[in-house]
């Protein structure tokens, strides 16, 4: 199963740097919607040839959206975190190394979604999972390290 996240790894960052290439003539909103456009546009097309039940099963889904208030705001949170999150990694391709900012994107979020677990979802870490977030940290502060002296002034 290592596979599945490799294969994601590999085309995120193909797209990061057709992202940076892209903005070097476009914006990053233009670039965001047209990259959203052909997702639907793509997703529905795949999603009707290999189960072509899927535009019954979405009405279905919105059914239970509407009937159920709390979904809603669920929905819309996630919307709006997708959205920001499209808008930052496009803006940190922009403006920044893109191995450095995807690097530290990675072990920030490894972080994050381990530590959210643990305190929110009441998720047991064990020592391996302890020792990759120290070392997590570790390695933020070294592709870090020159920002950290300037700023604590070493």
């Amino acid at each position: 199963m290592i596979i599945i996240p490799i294969l994601a790894g590999i085309f995120w960052i193909v797209q990061a740097f057709i992202d940076k290439e892209l903005m070097k003539d476009i914006s990053i909103e233009t670039l965001i919607f047209i990259k959203v456009g052909f997702v639907l546009i793509i997703l529905a097309i795949l999603s009707y040839i290999f189960n072509p039940q899927v535009f019954s099963i979405i009405s279905q889904d919105f059914q239970k959206i509407f009937n159920k208030n709390e979904l809603i705001k669920y929905l819309i949170f996630a919307a709006l975190a997708s959205t920001a999150s499209l808008y930052i990694h496009s803006l940190g391709y922009k403006k920044f190394k893109i191995s450095k900012f995807v690097s530290v994107e990675t072990i920030s979020s490894i972080i994050i979604s381990v530590l959210v677990g643990y305190f929110f979802f009441k998720e047991r870490l064990d020592k391996y999972e302890c020792f990759g977030v120290f070392m997590g940290i570790i390695s933020i502060m070294i592709f870090y390290y020159k920002d950290l002296l300037r700023i604590f002034n070493i």
